[in-house]
């Protein structure tokens, strides 16, 4: 029903969001549970994670001063059922060095504005609903800041 159809697409926006918040934090291990037991990640530059773990494992060798945002889009789903959905979003990731004092407009961006997609691939399981897949593409890029 359009009912459960809203629910399901609400449930799977969540998981979106919430990764986003849990990377920007700094919370990699809640970054990690939102992903199936058997969980991929492909990051923008082909590297491809395999679970939990592996995923954790690698986002926390992000330098501690690095401090992202990312501003991500309503998903639009598509492939939709009972147990298994697919959705894309549109990402823009901001990042600067925390390190850096915060002046009256924050922090000054280190690297160029990135614009995005995440490809999400969403399954129910026992636990709810999770991230089974998920593919990072960079699409498009301001120059180089000086």
């Amino acid at each position: 029903t359009d009912e459960e159809i809203s629910q399901l697409e609400g449930a799977c926006s969540r998981l979106v969001y919430q990764a986003a918040a849990h990377a920007d934090a700094g919370d990699y291990a809640a970054f990690g549970d939102l992903f199936t037991l058997d969980g991929e990640l492909v990051r923008p530059d082909g590297t491809s994670l395999h679970g939990p773990a592996a995923i954790v494992d690698s986002y926390s060798q992000r330098p501690v001063h690095r401090q992202t945002r990312h501003v991500i889009s309503h998903p639009l789903f598509s492939k939709i059922s009972s147990i298994e959905c697919h959705a894309t979003s549109l990402v823009t990731l901001w990042a600067c060095d925390n390190r850096a004092a915060a002046g009256p407009l924050g922090r000054p961006v280190l690297q160029p504005l990135v614009l995005g997609e995440f490809e999400d691939w969403f399954r129910f399981e026992n636990s709810g609903w999770r991230i089974s897949r998920r593919v990072a593409r960079f699409l498009m890029h301001t120059p180089d800041f000086p």
